[in-house]
């Protein structure tokens, strides 16, 4: 139901403290049989042994400062089809 929201703790060693929330149900057909997909997120999410959130922010704050905006390895850019192609 919209609203809900699951909460899980992710790689024990840093601590990641993940909250997914529904924000809408939606009925499309452009992905009818997967399910879940993903619709939209911000920045590239968890990386693997970084060193955890706090880590990770950091290194984001680095790449808004002297990063390249169009790489696309770019911790700040959330690719849906890469998400949906793992999550399928």
């Amino acid at each position: 139901m919209v609203g809900d929201q699951l909460r899980f703790i992710y790689d024990y060693g840093d601590d990641w403290m993940v909250r997914l929330k529904v924000e809408a149900i939606l009925n499309d057909d452009e992905h009818a049989g997967q399910l879940p997909y993903a619709v939209k997120g911000k920045g590239a999410g968890i990386i693997e042994d970084c060193g955890g959130v706090w880590a990770l922010n950091e290194m984001m704050q680095e790449e808004k400062a002297y990063g390249d905006p169009d790489d696309e390895d770019s911790l700040l850019v959330f690719d849906k089809e890469a998400i949906n192609i793992a999550l399928s």
